[in-house]
């Protein structure tokens, strides 16, 4: 954090007079009161926070009750931003970049967003209530799963991802082009594509359009920016 130069956070602030800002990533609420204090420790005078990741069911909570009390210890909260798979998704291009991959159709499709990601791995007979669970997902199977394939197509897929290196079947791809899905064929074996990919998703960056829009959106409904920019009414 720059302390071996004489440019931790605190004496960097200090130098140059800026104003604090504070985003805890939510664990618990105990976690995120005691990382609070901390860095008002730490960097001593005002500072700013904001609750960043917290479950969307747990927004009310945190805001009545770590939100409350961290006022009261008159620290600046300047709100809460919840954890939406939208803004830990990837897009399909991403993905297919991160694999060395090929898209096989939908080619068009590349922008779209990915929030989850499945491994089709077991029985035919229970992939498709499987696949049901998640929308707005990437589907990853054996290139020789023409079953779990077809499965993965009737459910809300955004991209298919075929591994092994091996073609898919004429019918899957007729399927896939139907329903607007691209087809990603990948050399790696299928645990290898999970690894590879697995832990992208939340540090994709925030480049595409759907994103920045959402977020936009989150910090003007859900942050008190005049806290810092110095245009708060008292009273």
């Amino acid at each position: 954090e720059g302390g071996c130069l004489g440019l931790s956070p605190a004496e960097a602030s200090g130098v140059t007079g800026s104003v604090h800002l504070v985003v805890i990533p939510y664990q618990s609420d105990f976690l995120v009161a005691d990382d609070a204090m901390s860095a008002r420790s730490e960097l001593g005078g005002e500072i700013n926070l904001i609750i960043n990741s917290v479950p969307e069911h747990q927004v009310e909570s945190v805001e009545s009750g770590v939100v409350a009390y961290l006022r009261e210890k008159g620290l600046s909260v300047m709100g809460i931003l919840p954890r939406l798979p939208l803004l830990a998704s990837v897009s399909v291009d991403q993905i297919r970049r991160k694999l060395g991959g090929q898209t096989l159709c939908c080619e068009d499709k590349g922008g779209d967003l990915v929030e989850h990601l499945m491994i089709g791995a077991m029985a035919a007979d229970s992939a498709l209530m499987f696949f049901r669970r998640r929308p707005n997902k990437a589907v990853i199977t054996g290139g020789d799963r023409p079953d779990i394939q077809l499965a993965a197509l009737e459910t809300a897929t955004r991209c298919l991802i075929l591994t092994g290196g091996l073609q898919p079947s004429p019918v899957i791809l007729a399927r896939a082009k139907e329903k607007g899905v691209p087809v990603i064929l990948t050399h790696y074996d299928t645990m290898g594509a999970v690894e590879r990919i697995g832990g992208y998703f939340g540090r994709s960056g925030f480049h595409q359009a759907g994103k920045l829009e959402l977020m936009k959106q989150l910090v003007e409904e859900r942050l008190d920016l005049s806290i810092i920019d110095g245009t708060r009414q008292e009273g």
